[in-house]
């Protein structure tokens, strides 16, 4: 009985941790979809962003632990994704996120 005690708690401890998983991730940001996402749709797939500098209408992403960013911008009377950027860390050839960050004013 003790056995399977501590294996049911690995495992609802596994499903827990599972569950706090990022939702800012490249594939998710892929599937963000120009003049048809929404504010509401875009936070469903990504989460909240970590700032939106300018009101509601450009957000930003930060993955400090992968150091990878996103910006989505949105129609201001729509609400409607009107654009949206990749940013890479510098290991995978992109732009370093910090110093974007920074260019962008976003602490």
């Amino acid at each position: 009985m003790r056995v399977s005690r501590w294996w049911g708690v690995g495992l609802l401890g596994l499903a827990m941790s599972a569950g706090c998983a990022s939702k800012f991730t490249r594939q998710n940001f892929d599937s963000i979809r120009l003049h048809e996402d929404s504010r509401d749709s875009v936070v469903a797939k990504l989460g909240e962003p970590n700032s939106n500098m300018g009101g509601d209408d450009t957000w930003y992403y930060e993955d400090e632990d992968r150091h990878d960013g996103a910006v989505i911008q949105f129609d201001d009377l729509s609400g409607k994704v009107t654009g949206k950027q990749w940013l890479d860390s510098p290991t995978r050839g992109g732009v370093e996120t910090p110093t974007i960050w920074k260019e962008l004013g976003v602490k």
